[in-house]
């Protein structure tokens, strides 16, 4: 990126202190800022909140919703590190789109990391889908057996039941019988 763009971005830039878990980014947020991390770290989860990765200091993130034109998919929250502050640099999206444009190869470079990093959250996204679908598949599998369990303990109390009734009337009837032959 030429130092002239790279001025302009830093100097365009707002400093903001994030803490306490906070979230910067909400499902689907409007973006209007593109955010460096100076300082911390900012994990991305999924819309259900699934853990994804962090991005540590030095990380950009928001510039898939500006260049790519999309709502955002994810949550961006501060990690809490022992009560650690994050320190955000954040450009408004306008000032940051007008900036990266004057120079194709910025422009290309921050367009072609947004392509690639919205296809793997959405592989990210796929195999944490699948996860949930194998778990619930599994609780269900569970839930079967464990009815399949209570249905033969009730058949195997019914029959317990039935035995012990039969040897009461068989003991009766045996009592009956030598009652007879006496």
């Amino acid at each position: 990126m030429p130092s002239r763009q790279v001025y302009q971005l830093i100097s365009s830039m707002e400093c903001q202190e994030i803490n306490d878990n906070e979230t910067i980014i909400q499902v689907d947020e409007v973006q209007n800022y593109f955010y460096l991390i100076k300082q911390g770290e900012v994990k991305l989860m999924d819309r259900f909140y699934n853990y994804m990765y962090h991005l540590p200091a030095g990380s950009f993130f928001g510039e898939q919703q500006i260049l790519l034109g999309i709502l955002t998919d994810n949550i961006y929250k501060h990690v809490d590190r022992k009560n650690e502050m994050s320190m955000l640099l954040r450009i408004k999206a306008s000032r940051f789109f007008k900036i990266i444009q004057e120079d194709f190869h910025t422009y290309k470079y921050f367009f072609n990391d947004s392509i690639s990093r919205y296809r793997y959250q959405k592989k990210l996204k796929k195999l944490l889908q699948n996860r949930t679908y194998d778990l619930l598949a599994d609780c269900h599998t569970c839930d079967k057996e464990l009815k399949k369990e209570k249905r033969s303990m009730k058949l195997y109390d019914l029959m317990e039941i039935n035995r012990s009734a039969f040897g009461k009337l068989n003991h009766q009837v045996n009592e009956f019988l030598q009652n007879i032959h006496h």
